[in-house]
């Protein structure tokens, strides 16, 4: 049996049993324990190890003594843990991977004087002479990162959430004796996050009457600035404790996990915006639940502006685990999912994957291939990019009004000006999209009238036409209310230059091209074979902007083309290719 240890912890003995067994440290954080007899698959045996030290370092605060609150001459001291995303091994012997759920019984020895909180249900304190055992114990699975307790001199009290359902959610707190007060305002949002996430995910997850009732804590901690969802006991950061409820969205951040993270977790950290992008996207949905769609829409573009168009990395397997790109991104990526499927399909997807996985690990692969069943189309097209490539879509544009049959016909030319998306970690698939795709809504003003039009951005340059509009449009506006994490150019500006964009293609005879033409300069645009003879010229343009040039697919000579490939060149720049299928 192999187990991970950090290289701070001393090995005293292991018995699987009541037998001894040999061990050695086969590297400087490892165990290997050799049982003293076979195991035949479905056969079981306890492994007990007993060892000690002083804990290592982790990646974030670790199993921390030097920690104190209170005033200087009254300070009491603080000790908690802090293990993510892989640093259980320095306090305890454990399976130091998220795959490897398990229950747990922790019981912790103090001093007199300390409250300890911990994961699951508090199930006995003893006494014995000048020490206190505190013993805490969960039923349900929980990965080794998320197991955790921290003791203080702690002011304590309960409450009860009571659910819509009727039934009821026991609730816990725990805060330094000076920040009681406050801490009794800032904790209050635990109703109103479990409110919003029951309403949208179903039960707190750790309610379940097949398996019991585990209650749901908040524990102020030793950590300056941030916090940590450690299962049925959120630990919260000193600093957040205020009492003016500034720090709402980091509570409900927390409890969301619950959900995601706690409940359903990744089986690696390649996967961990299954975790933060979804909890930070659920801060979005906390202020939907508290202020309608305009705290929504205003938490989303909250997030827009903090998330660089060329942050580093991806979403899915990320440079480093805890960046923007997993925040934010990953939030921004389930907000444009909402709108691809639209409410009704994108949280039955949810639902369905939360209860494939309730209380298991899962996959980025296992979440689209849930989401792509729901939805019962393939939607590589948005998951591609999105969360395997860099960068996000910069538009420039540019529209104008055809008559077609004497009715008014608007037009929208979209350009992706963005360098193509890298893929630096691979994809599922091959022949990942060189550009972004979405659906893009188009809200058009005449007067004191609008009117919106979704259409669908399929290329790096993409003709919409805009059809049925009750008016001629004086102004247009791209993506109105924020959907796209996107940057836009004001009309007509980063337009490509002299280049070629031809819809429909491929086409039965006629198609539109569209011819970007600089200042002061002449351009011919003229069609070639695949022989390089020429068979037309359409037009010579002498004036800079978008002209729109149509091809009837006909000769000089005003004959039919014959089906097959041909080009189409502006003042003898790149070429666009026309395929003619008749």
């Amino acid at each position: 049996v192999l187990l991970d240890l950090g290289e701070t912890l001393d090995v005293d003995s292991v018995a699987c049993g009541a037998v001894p067994c040999s061990f050695e440290r086969p590297d400087p954080d490892r165990l290997a324990v050799t049982l003293p007899g076979f195991l035949s698959e479905g056969d079981s045996t306890t492994v007990f190890v007993a060892y000690h030290g002083t804990p290592g370092p982790a990646y974030f605060g670790g199993f921390e003594f030097y920690s104190s609150h209170g005033e200087e001459g009254d300070a009491f001291p603080v000790v908690s843990t802090l293990s993510q995303p892989d640093r259980s091994r320095e306090w305890r012997p454990c399976k130091d991977v998220m795959d490897d759920k398990s229950t747990l019984s922790l019981t912790v020895e103090t001093p007199p004087g300390f409250v300890v909180a911990g994961n699951g249900n508090r199930m006995r304190e003893e006494t014995d002479g000048e020490r206190i055992r505190t013993t805490w114990e969960t039923s349900y699975p929980i990965a080794p990162y998320l197991v955790s307790f921290a003791a203080t001199d702690y002011a304590v009290w309960t409450e009860t959430y009571h659910a819509a359902d009727g039934d009821s959610v026991p609730l816990l707190f725990y805060a330094y004796p000076e920040d009681e007060a406050p801490a009794r305002t800032d904790f209050a949002v635990t109703h109103e996050a479990l409110d919003a996430f029951e309403a949208r995910f179903g039960p707190y997850p750790f309610r379940n009457r097949e398996i019991g009732w585990e209650k749901l804590g908040v524990a102020q901690f030793a950590w300056s600035s941030g916090a940590m969802e450690h299962q049925t006991c959120v630990s919260y950061g000193e600093r957040f404790v205020t009492g003016d409820r500034s720090y709402d969205w980091a509570l409900a951040h927390e409890i969301a996990h619950q959900w995601w993270g706690d409940a359903v977790t990744p089986a690696t950290l390649d996967d961990i915006w299954l975790n933060e992008g979804f909890a930070t996207y659920c801060e979005a949905l906390f202020a939907e639940a508290q202020e309608g769609t305009s705290g929504y829409r205003d938490w989303m573009r909250r997030l827009r502006r903090s998330v660089n168009v060329e942050y580093p990395g991806t979403v899915v397997r990320p440079l480093a685990p805890f960046n923007a790109t997993v925040y934010r991104k990953g939030a921004w990526t389930m907000h444009m999912l909402r709108h691809v499927l639209g409410d009704e399909m994108f949280f039955e997807a949810l639902d369905r994957y939360y209860r494939e996985h309730e209380h298991k690990t899962t996959s980025t692969a296992e979440f689209i291939r849930i989401v792509e069943e729901t939805a019962a189309r393939d939607l590589r097209w948005f998951f591609l990019p999105w969360l395997y490539g860099t960068g996000r879509p910069q538009l420039s544009w540019d529209w104008w009004v055809d008559d077609v049959g004497g009715a008014p016909q608007v037009r929208l030319f979209v350009s992706q000006t963005q360098s193509e998306p890298d893929y630096p970690v691979g994809t599922p698939y091959s022949a990942p999209p060189d550009h972004f795709s979405f659906p893009l809504v188009v809200r058009a003003y005449a007067g004191g009238d609008s009117i919106e039009r979704t259409v669908f951005i399929g290329r790096r340059e993409e003709v919409a036409v805009l059809d049925g509009l009750p008016f001629v449009p004086d102004r247009l506006a791209l993506d109105p209310d924020e959907w796209i994490l996107r940057e836009i150019a004001e009309r007509g500006v980063g337009l490509p230059q002299a280049r070629l964009s031809v819809s429909p293609n491929p086409t039965a005879g006629p198609t539109l091209l569209l011819v970007r033409v600089e200042p002061r300069r002449a351009v011919d645009v003229e069609i070639y074979d695949v022989a390089g003879r020429r068979v037309r010229v359409l037009d010579r343009l002498e004036t800079a902007g978008l002209h729109r040039v149509p091809w009837d697919g006909r000769s000089e000579e005003g004959r039919a083309v014959a089906a097959g490939l041909y080009f189409a060149r502006a003042g003898g720049g790149e070429a666009a290719r026309i395929v003619i299928a008749r």
